[in-house]
């Protein structure tokens, strides 16, 4: 018969087991998950790179970069709010892509729930499937909120966004800015509608 104590460590070790991987990248400078089945992976400070063909059920950074490897998955929503988001070829995330500022790049991959940023460029690569729209947000302002009153200064990059959606690239749902932007979409790209900006075609590879 096993003691309390030795019950207690069992349970407790059990537990352990079910936490989701969390915090890893602060040891690690560049943290690398490899293939196997995950929780989640969250970081502070650090970058993120999910490896090939590995998965997982979301993906958080508060400042570093995010990397989805080639034939990755995700479940759920790949984030960061100040960090580069990246989707190589095959990737698929099964919620939204998402960030406050740094660019966003997708390249023959697909994402379910759409995309959002409010600084940070778009580039959504040659076959490339995007469900769910993209948002661009408005900035946000330093200063006193009264009611529907903002004062202050808005805050962060005041340059226009600029959004380029490849050749062969498929974007189902809204294209929704509400800042100025420069949205670049090729002639063989589909998009779904737009509101608050006005396409501009381009027929290469990429805009001039």
């Amino acid at each position: 018969m096993r003691s309390s104590n030795q019950v207690g460590a069992h349970l407790l070790a059990g537990l352990l087991a079910m936490l989701p991987v969390i915090g890893q990248a602060d040891i690690d400078p560049a943290t690398q998950v490899r293939k196997a089945q995950l929780q989640s992976i969250e970081t502070f400070t650090s970058d993120i790179w999910l490896s090939p063909e590995s998965e997982s059920n979301s993906v958080e950074s508060i400042t570093g970069a995010v990397r989805v490897g080639r034939g990755a998955r995700v479940a759920g929503n790949v984030e960061t709010d100040h960090g580069d988001l990246t989707l190589e070829q095959g990737a698929d995330v099964g919620g939204s892509l998402r960030n406050d500022a740094g660019t966003i790049t997708v390249t023959a991959a697909r994402v379910h729930r759409g995309i959002a940023t409010t600084q940070g460029d778009i580039e959504i690569g040659p076959d490339s499937l995007i469900e769910g729209g993209i948002l661009v947000r408005k900035r946000g302002r330093i200063g006193l909120a009264l009611g529907p009153l903002q004062l202050g200064v808005p805050s962060g990059r005041s340059t226009p966004p600029r959004v380029v959606i490849g050749p062969g690239a498929t974007v189902k749902g809204t294209l929704r800015f509400k800042r100025e932007v420069q949205l670049f979409v090729s002639e063989r790209a589909t998009i779904g509608p737009v509101e608050g900006a006005t396409p501009i075609l381009f027929a290469g590879d990429r805009p001039d």
